[in-house]
């Protein structure tokens, strides 16, 4: 498995505060503070900046390679476990967003 996140970033090296959610992507688990969060709705995946959309939520590293990997790979579907649609501006919207986030690295 490739890792993109270093293992001495992980929960295992210090102990985070609050929940710990695994990224998607690589499979790291992390305090929720250092990952995205997608919930799905009717329209398809959303970014939930704010980490308050309802429903099953799936989280990915705040960087540039686990999110593309998430992408590529159509993660979302085994995370959400249902076919899921992107809207066309997602990944614009997840950037800009990002920057409010703490940015992706």
């Amino acid at each position: 498995m490739d890792y993109f996140c270093t293992p001495s970033d992980s929960v295992t090296a210090t102990k985070p505060l609050g929940p710990v959610r695994t990224c998607i992507s690589c499979g790291t688990k992390f305090g929720i503070s250092r990952l995205m969060r997608f919930a799905v709705n009717q329209e398809g995946v959303q970014f939930d900046l704010e980490r308050v959309l309802p429903g099953r939520g799936a989280y990915v590293c705040k960087n540039d390679m686990c999110l593309k990997k998430a992408f590529a790979k159509n993660l979302f579907c085994r995370a959400f476990r249902t076919n899921v649609k992107f809207q066309t501006s997602m990944t614009a919207h997840i950037n800009v967003c990002a920057l409010k986030f703490g940015g992706i690295k």
